[in-house]
C-alpha cells in the first residue's frame, strides 16, 4: 500500500513538473513554428501568383512600412530566410517583397520599421506598387497568423569572464608570475 501511494506522488510530481516546463515554454503560435506543408517560398511565388492563389504560405522578413485602412492594416514587409523556428534572419540576401493583409488593426507604434516579422496565410492576390519610381509588383498574403519578433540584446563587447587573454587554455603554472600563488609549498 506504501509503496503504491509513493509511485503515485512520484506520478503526481512529474505530471505537474511537466506541466510548469510546458508553461514556461516559447508563446511562438504553432502555425508559426512549423511551416505548412508544401508552402512555397518567395522566389517561386513572384512572376507566377496565379498559379498560387490560395496557397498556404508561411513568409517573413523586415518590416518596411504599416499602413492602416478602416478595417484592415497592410504591411509591406522585405522577405529574409526564415531559421527553424519562423525566425527571419536579420541580415543578409532576400528574395524580394511581399505585402501583408491582416483584417483588423495593428498599431504602428509597435509594428514599427524594422522590426522582424512572420506571417502564416493564403496568397491571395497581386499589387502593383511603386518603390521610388520602380513599379514593383508584390504577391498579396491574407494573413492567418503572424508574430512580431522581439529585437535580439545586442552582442557582449567584452570577453567572457573566464577570458586570460592567450594564455586561457594553459595550466597557471607555466606562468607563475601571473599565477596567484607562487607555490611555496615546493
Amino acid at each position: 500500500m506504501l509503496a503504491e501511494t509513493m509511485v503515485m506522488k512520484r506520478a503526481a510530481y512529474f505530471i505537474i513538473l511537466t506541466a510548469l516546463l510546458n508553461a514556461c515554454a516559447s508563446r511562438i503560435p504553432p502555425q508559426i513554428r512549423e511551416a505548412p506543408v508544401g508552402s512555397p517560398g518567395l522566389e517561386q511565388v513572384r512572376g507566377h501568383v496565379p498559379q498560387y492563389f490560395g496557397a498556404k504560405v508561411r513568409w517573413g522578413g523586415t518590416l518596411v512600412a504599416v499602413e492602416n485602412r478602416p478595417a484592415e492594416t497592410w504591411l509591406e514587409i522585405v522577405a529574409r530566410p526564415l531559421q527553424a523556428d519562423g525566425r527571419p534572419v536579420e541580415d543578409g540576401s532576400s528574395d524580394g517583397r511581399f505585402l501583408a493583409r491582416y483584417s483588423g488593426f495593428l498599431d504602428p507604434v509597435i509594428f514599427t520599421q524594422g522590426r522582424l516579422v512572420t506571417v502564416v496565410g493564403a496568397v491571395e492576390s497581386e499589387q502593383q506598387r511603386p518603390i521610388d519610381q520602380y513599379s514593383y509588383s508584390f504577391p498579396v498574403v491574407a494573413v492567418e497568423s503572424h508574430y512580431l519578433w522581439a529585437p535580439l540584446p545586442p552582442p557582449s563587447s567584452y570577453p567572457p569572464p573566464y577570458w586570460d587573454g592567450f594564455r586561457w587554455p594553459y595550466p597557471p603554472y607555466l606562468y607563475p608570475r601571473h599565477s596567484r600563488h607562487r607555490f611555496p609549498y615546493w
